[in-house]
């Protein structure tokens, strides 16, 4: 009852006098009215104030003070900031997604420069680029034997190249000998570390020179997939020897080669109007099943169809796609393992 009367004569004296205000102990008050409770906190004075504004100039580092305005006013805002890094990131994408021979270095010569290039000593002075005419690749599994022949022209003189190689193999610690030497010719046999190689030069043209190679290794050196112009594709880079892709890119990307077949031998022939060029690879697959990949490929295609003959060991077919002359043949090797000899021409309209 007490609760109620109180109330009631509170009630009472907030409409007689519209505001009620009941101090605090702090020095605020608090302010009751009809249009709701206020609590108004207690002044604080000047000397509060102060040791505030000292506090605060004593937590904030004093470079800040000398830092040119001009420079916050003109530097970048966070999100321009992360927006130029998006911007980097997107543009380093795109590079990924660029032709190869439009790739800051990866180079844009031909596979077979590349190729040869790589399996050559390291470091071999052949001219970047270097137009190769005919390039074979040979490697004989059962005598553990690589076998190399280049033909290409090089800039220069007889007296100059062959000083320029007997330079390389001498710095490269192969021996070797000149075993002749004109104005016209030269010969020149280098041995050492597994290899026996000889480069017969000769002058075609004033300034011009035909080198010819013949290079052999012994025991094959298994080289380690890097990243590079031959095995960049559309996905990024591939897995499969060097040798693989240049055959492929030969045979064009949607020709059905095993993926990473293993290339026992290569042999390509550039001329000015044709292409001519050998694959030879090997799968662990029954000559028939590889046979029949072949025919659905030519069939799915609408190529035209020259010769289509099989056997018991194996078969053969020649087709034509587009410009390319394509003679191929499947011949058993064994239960479970194919040889595959495709022979390529390629006639380029001038």
């Amino acid at each position: 009852m007490k609760k109620i009367a109180f109330m009631s004569i509170f009630s009472v004296i907030l409409l007689l006098s519209g505001c009620v205000s009941i101090p605090l102990t702090d020095g605020g008050s608090i302010e009751i009215s009809a249009d709701g409770v206020t609590i108004s906190p207690a002044e604080e004075d000047t000397e509060t104030e102060d040791v505030t504004e000292v506090v605060v100039e004593d937590e904030t580092p004093s470079t800040i003070e000398e830092k040119d305005p001009t420079e916050e006013e003109n530097a970048p805002e966070k999100s321009e900031v992360v927006n130029e890094v998006d911007v980097e990131v997107k543009e380093q994408e795109q590079e990924n997604t660029i032709e190869p021979d439009e790739v800051e270095g990866l180079g844009g010569c031909a596979n077979e420069f590349y190729l040869l290039e790589n399996r050559l000593p390291k470091g071999f002075p052949i001219p970047p680029c270097t137009y190769i005419r005919h390039l074979e690749i040979l490697e004989d599994d059962e005598e553990n034997e690589r076998i190399i022949i280049a033909n290409y022209d090089t800039p220069g003189s007889i007296e100059e190249e062959t000083e320029v190689y007997k330079t390389f193999f001498e710095d490269a610690g192969y021996s070797f000998t000149v075993n002749s030497q004109t104005e016209k010719k030269s010969e020149l046999a280098i041995s050492g570390k597994g290899i026996e190689m000889t480069m017969n030069s000769s002058q075609t043209e004033e300034d011009t020179i035909t080198m010819q190679i013949a290079y052999n290794e012994t025991p094959i050196q298994q080289y380690e997939i890097t990243k590079s112009i031959i095995n960049h594709t559309g996905n990024g880079y591939g897995k499969c020897s060097d040798e693989f892709y240049t055959a492929l890119g030969i045979l064009t990307d949607d020709f059905p080669l095993p993926e990473c077949a293993k290339i026992k031998f290569l042999q390509i022939k550039n001329h000015d109007s044709a292409i001519q060029a050998v694959v030879i690879y090997e799968v662990n697959r029954y000559w028939t099943e590889e046979f029949d990949v072949y025919e659905n490929y030519i069939k799915d295609n609408n190529f035209l169809v020259i010769k289509n003959e099989g056997i018991a060991t194996y078969g053969e077919l020649e087709f034509e796609k587009g410009d390319i002359l394509v003679s191929l043949t499947n011949t058993k090797m064994g239960m479970e393992k194919t040889e595959t000899h495709i022979n390529i021409t390629e006639n380029i309209d001038e």
